[in-house]
């Protein structure tokens, strides 16, 4: 799951070994439960690699680490 899945930064991940035939990118926002829930949907298993960068060490332990967290498993 990206969040563009077009951005020429992510195109390393299509050259992987054997991404032509196992590798869906979906588009998806890591904070929005029906996005994650829509992406994930028919999925054996979930790898959450994603890190929201901020400089505020309370939103970010608090709010993204349970927020994310919780939209995950919910799905």
């Amino acid at each position: 799951m990206l969040l563009h899945t077009a951005d020429p930064k992510n195109s390393h991940l299509r050259e992987l070994e054997g991404a032509q035939e196992r590798l869906t990118l979906c588009k998806a926002d890591i904070l929005d439960y029906e996005s994650l829930k829509e992406a994930i949907q028919g999925c054996d298993g979930v790898f959450h690699t994603a890190c929201p960068v901020t400089d505020d060490p309370v939103c970010f332990l608090f709010f993204f680490g349970t927020l994310v967290v919780k939209n995950l498993f919910g799905c």
